[in-house]
């Protein structure tokens, strides 16, 4: 069973330095928790779709999800401002990445909404 959002595996940043010779390739160690443990931790606004942005993993295939903004719960409403959105976000977080990886088990893609539908 693929995993999406926080069950994905852990790929660390690469840090290239130029050199006269051949290029070197530094891994760089985590800088938190959550890449310790293979978290992606990123979201951000989108205030075109009034919705937030986050991405899965499986293996190498990135999948993009925006949560609309009525699947955030109450707490939103028509004038919330960004913070209050990523707020939102965060205190749903493990209900958004199970209900992430249940719709990408149904239909395997690389671009999903997920809608208050998605979390009954």
């Amino acid at each position: 069973m693929p995993t999406i959002g926080i069950k994905m595996p852990f790929r660390p940043a690469v840090h290239r330095q130029s050199s006269p010779g051949p290029k070197s390739v530094q891994r760089l160690p985590p800088t938190s928790k959550d890449n310790r443990n293979g978290t992606n931790r990123s979201r951000s606004f989108d205030e075109a779709r009034k919705g937030v942005r986050f991405t899965g993993y499986d293996g190498m295939f990135e999948v993009r999800f925006l949560v609309e903004e009525a699947a955030l719960g109450s707490a939103i409403t028509q004038n919330s401002s960004e913070a209050a959105y990523l707020n939102a976000f965060d205190a749903a977080r493990s209900a958004i990445q199970e209900a992430a990886s249940r719709a990408y088990q149904h239909r395997r893609g690389n671009n999903f909404t997920l809608t208050a539908a998605d979390f009954r």
